[in-house]
């Protein structure tokens, strides 16, 4: 018989599941850091493939992750030619961003780089000339 007795051993497994199920909320929206990163280091399709796998979990997440969640999902699609794709993810975390601003000012700014890109491409998709430098 282990230290503690029974009692012990139930403690040490409540314990465990204890654990378990306050990781289990961080464990399940992972991807979206990983979908961030893996974005910066230019791997689109994999970071579209990833969060397409979790759409099903959206409505779970809070609106910061909701926003961030759409702006790697648009950003990738944006990468990949799927203009449609990035106009919807971008106007889903605009939505979100009227209702209550969640993203810092780097991506805010990444959300507007990107607005202005899918622009320029469905400008240039259409047949109308690039915009002119100044």
């Amino acid at each position: 018989m282990m230290p503690g007795g029974e009692g012990g051993q139930a403690r040490g497994w409540r314990s465990w599941l204890l654990v378990g199920a306050l990781a289990l909320p961080a464990c399940s929206t992972a991807y979206v850091g990983r979908a961030e990163r893996d974005y910066r280091a230019g791997r689109y399709l994999e970071v579209a493939e990833e969060l397409a796998r979790h759409e099903g979990q959206l409505a779970s997440l809070s609106s910061a992750r909701q926003a961030r969640y759409g702006l790697y999902r648009g950003l990738s699609l944006l990468k990949l030619g799927d203009y449609r794709g990035a106009q919807r993810w971008f106007g889903f975390v605009e939505n979100i961003e009227r209702a209550a601003p969640t993203l810092n000012a780097a991506r805010q700014r990444l959300l507007q780089v990107g607005r202005h890109e899918l622009a320029t491409m469905l400008r240039h998709e259409r047949g109308a000339p690039p915009p002119r430098r100044r």
